[in-house]
């Protein structure tokens, strides 16, 4: 592994080492992994599972097994890294984020 680094930036090593990860992900798959991942990538650009479908030419079931894996992926991994946290403080932007916004919300139905 020290000559990797020599080799390699840590940005780039982190690449490979992301790639590998990525087609494990997807092993047993018929469809290539690179052909899943872009179809994937598609999905917040079309905004829905069945524009990828017709865009891509994939089935909307494959595709939601691919969804579906992917999910069950993120979770883990967020499970793992997310473990024994032991935080002094913690950014909560976000409820404040909607708060505000519930706020607004509330005031524009009154």
């Amino acid at each position: 592994m020290a000559r990797m680094t020599l080799l390699f930036s840590s940005a780039e090593l982190a690449d490979i080492v992301l790639a590998r990860h990525v087609e494990r992900l997807f092993f047993g798959l018929t469809t290539p992994w690179n052909e899943v991942v872009r179809t994937l990538a598609q999905i917040p650009e079309k905004g829905s599972i069945r524009g990828v479908a017709r865009s891509s030419g994939h089935d909307k079931g494959t595709i939601c097994k691919w969804v579906d894996l992917a999910g069950k992926h993120c979770e883990e991994v967020t499970d793992y890294f997310l473990r024994d946290l032991h935080l002094d403080r913690v950014q909560v932007d976000e409820i404040w984020s909607y708060i505000k916004k519930a706020k607004e919300y509330h005031k524009s139905r009154s």
